[in-house]
C-alpha cells in the first residue's frame, strides 16, 4: 500500500487529499545547442515540426501537453514515447528531440548544463503544479508523516528559489 504519491494535476479523488506543491511552467526541454534553447517561451505550433520525446499516456503530463497540442489543432506524431522521465531527459540532453515536463522534474540535468528549459507559451501552460497526494482517513506511520513534512518543507523551499 503507498503511502504518500508525488504527480501532477491528478483528477479530483473525494478518497484522495492533495496537496499542490511548486507550480512552475511546464517546458520544452532541449540540448543546449538546440534552436529553441534561446529562446524565452515557445508557442505549441512552433513545436510541431520537431521530434518530439512524449512520455506514455499513463503520464499526467503526457495528458497535458497533448491537449496542448489539441488546442492548438496540431496533429502531432513523437519521434519517441518513453515511460522514465530519465529517459526523456536523457534523448533531449543529447539533441534527439523536444522533451516535455517542468523544470523542477528536470532540475539536476538543468543545473549540470545539459539541458534547457523553455516554456511553454500558453495560459494554462504557465501555472503547472506538482502535487503530493495522501490517502483521506488513512493515518500516516511516524517514519511516512515525517518524509511528508520534509517533501512538503521542501517543496515550499524550491518555491522560493
Amino acid at each position: 500500500m503507498v503511502d504518500i504519491g508525488l504527480c501532477t494535476r491528478t483528477a479530483d479523488d473525494p478518497a484522495m487529499r492533495i496537496h499542490p506543491f511548486a507550480s512552475r511552467p511546464l517546458c520544452a526541454l532541449v540540448a543546449p545547442s538546440h534552436r529553441l534553447a534561446r529562446m524565452h517561451k515557445v508557442a505549441p505550433a512552433e513545436l510541431a515540426g520537431e521530434r518530439l520525446i512524449f512520455m506514455t499516456e499513463a503520464f499526467g503530463v503526457q495528458q497535458f501537453v497533448q491537449s496542448r497540442f489539441e488546442d492548438a489543432r496540431l496533429n502531432v506524431i513523437p519521434a519517441y514515447r518513453v515511460d522514465l522521465f530519465n529517459t526523456a531527459q536523457t534523448l533531449a540532453a543529447a539533441g534527439l528531440g523536444v522533451a516535455f515536463m517542468s523544470s523542477i522534474t528536470a532540475r539536476r540535468g538543468i543545473e549540470l548544463g545539459e539541458l534547457v528549459a523553455v516554456p511553454i507559451d500558453h495560459p494554462i501552460a504557465a501555472g503547472f503544479s506538482s502535487q503530493m497526494v495522501t490517502r483521506v482517513g488513512c493515518r500516516l506511520s511516524p517514519a511516512a508523516d515525517h518524509l511528508r513534512k520534509q517533501l512538503a518543507q521542501s517543496f515550499l523551499e524550491s518555491a522560493t528559489q
